[in-house]
């Protein structure tokens, strides 16, 4: 890299010459905007004194360095990450449909089973109070069987006597 002078903007002028650029600046970059309002203003760095030249001159030597790195590698890069962001947004978007597709067939399993499970429930209360009823319905002719045995023997007042589901002990 050729040396710039401190005191004049003249090497500044052919550092952007030989990178064949019109006015040292870079079309779409904003390093290139910082280029360009330096190269543009060279009258202003030959006016102020050394150690503002020489920090213009060093900066103006930063800038250039900045613009001769290739930025195409960094251009593809952020172009193959954005098209792995939208391939995984794309993968994201079938994930979501098919989990809610998923989602959907889960919650009718559940309905279905929990239809069932009642069914099963009211089956068995109606087995339940059918069983209560026999149950019921075989002690009460039991009773009168019983009941029928105690008059049949002449025995009443001695035996307890079983009358409408009810036992009573007679002593009289």
């Amino acid at each position: 890299m050729p040396p710039v002078e401190s005191e004049t903007g003249e090497n500044l002028k052919e550092i952007s010459a030989t990178n064949g650029t019109e006015n040292g600046t870079l079309p779409d970059s904003p390093v290139s905007a910082l280029i360009g309002n330096n190269v543009e203003h060279n009258d202003d760095i030959q006016q102020t004194n050394g150690t503002n030249a020489t920090a213009q001159a060093a900066l103006q030597r930063s800038l250039n360095l900045l613009k001769d790195m290739d930025a195409d590698p960094n251009i593809e890069e952020i172009k193959k990450l954005d098209s792995q962001i939208d391939h995984f947004n794309n993968y994201l978007d079938k994930f979501e449909a098919k989990n809610n597709e998923l989602n959907k067939k889960l919650n009718e399993l559940l309905e279905a089973q929990k239809e069932e499970r009642l069914k099963r429930k009211a089956s068995f209360e109606q087995r339940e109070m059918e069983y209560k009823e026999q149950s019921n319905s075989l002690r009460d002719q039991m009773q009168a069987l019983l009941s029928r045995c105690h008059v049949a023997r002449g025995k009443p007042d001695d035996a307890t006597l079983v009358t409408n589901g009810q036992e009573t002990n007679n002593l009289a």
